[in-house]
């Protein structure tokens, strides 16, 4: 592919980057735990279950409770920040093929 399609195609996917919205860095996940009371119903095997996100901040992992009622939205934005990450990659992939050759 020549110079100049290959740059065509890295503004295309700059224009697709720039149409995501937020972009969350972390992990949603769910958690099911038992509280340990003896006649709760999580003692039969019905766990309780809760969302949160997991994300590193100073090479620790931190974990945020997310509210039921935010949780489509906050898996949507750890989404995006998935489909984001894949086009910097092919970005960055056609931008190094347009440079020229490799030493």
């Amino acid at each position: 592919m020549d110079r100049a399609r290959l740059l065509v195609k890295a503004q295309e996917i700059r224009s697709r980057m720039r149409s995501i919205g937020n972009l969350l860095q972390a992990s949603v996940v769910q958690r099911r735990t038992k509280c340990g009371k003896p006649t709760c119903r999580c003692a039969d095997g019905q766990l309780h279950s809760a969302w949160s996100v997991t994300y590193k901040e100073k090479s620790k992992t931190r974990t945020v409770g997310i509210d039921e009622s935010m949780r489509p939205q906050v898996m949507s934005w750890a989404d995006d920040w998935k489909k984001f990450r894949r086009l910097l990659r092919q970005h960055n992939t056609l931008l190094i093929a347009a440079i020229g050759k490799r030493c």
